[in-house]
């Protein structure tokens, strides 16, 4: 009986600290996963985060002197930008 009740008490610890490890992820996201979580599809590297926006401009931010700055070029057509609200999300999200 004795090591079913370690295994439980594992079982417990461990879910507890799952828990609190997504809630501290949630609280202080990154800006890769703000910018997910608000419909980009990005990933990230260093200083550089490259992905698409939600409307499908493909894209590349840059962190430069606590700035970031976006750079839309080389998609398929040259009308395709960064809209002025997913602008927006960039600088909340890179504000934290």
């Amino acid at each position: 009986m004795r090591p079913f009740g370690r295994l439980r008490k594992s079982f417990v610890l461990l879910s507890l600290a799952l828990a609190l490890a997504a809630c501290g992820t949630k609280a202080r996201p990154t800006l890769v996963g703000c910018l997910n979580d608000a419909g980009f599809l990005v990933s990230g590297s260093g200083d550089r985060v490259s992905g698409t926006t939600p409307s499908g401009v493909a894209f590349t931010l840059t962190l430069r002197s606590g700035r970031a700055v976006v750079d839309s070029r080389g998609n398929p057509s040259p009308k395709a930008r960064v809209t002025n609200a997913e602008l927006r999300t960039i600088r909340r999200c890179e504000a934290g």
